[in-house]
């Protein structure tokens, strides 16, 4: 009982503090949540706690990926996150939150093929 409401009150943390460019406390929050519910937790709530933590990780004007404490292969851990996100969004068969997942920005600048890979799988549950 209580991992879980550390797993949700970590998610309504995370997602205040992303509304509030926390570029700090965002991941934090997320990957508290994540660790409250196990590397084993498959739902949609962990779902959701993935995809904070990619948003919270994603390069924008307030949320920079290289810092001293981040460095660049923070993408790669962001892009990590979108993808366990999107399978597990399609595991416990949420198909609009996952078609949300992959028409993030994210998706759209891996350096990888894997960026096409979800969009298109997204685009298939849509």
């Amino acid at each position: 009982m209580e991992r879980e409401r550390i797993a949700r009150y970590s998610l309504l943390g995370g997602e205040q503090a992303l509304a509030s460019f926390d570029a700090e406390a965002a991941p934090r929050h997320f990957e508290r949540g994540l660790g409250a519910k196990g590397p084993a937790a498959d739902d949609a709530e962990t779902a959701w706690l993935r995809f904070g933590l990619a948003r919270a990780l994603f390069p924008t004007p307030f949320f920079t990926l290289a810092t001293e404490e981040e460095p660049p292969e923070a993408g790669g851990r962001a892009f990590a996150a979108l993808a366990s996100a999107f399978d597990c969004f399609v595991r416990v068969g949420d198909a609009a939150s996952a078609a949300k997942v992959a028409e993030h920005p994210l998706s759209f600048v891996s350096r990888s093929g894997e960026c096409h890979s979800l969009f298109d799988q997204g685009l298939r549950l849509a």
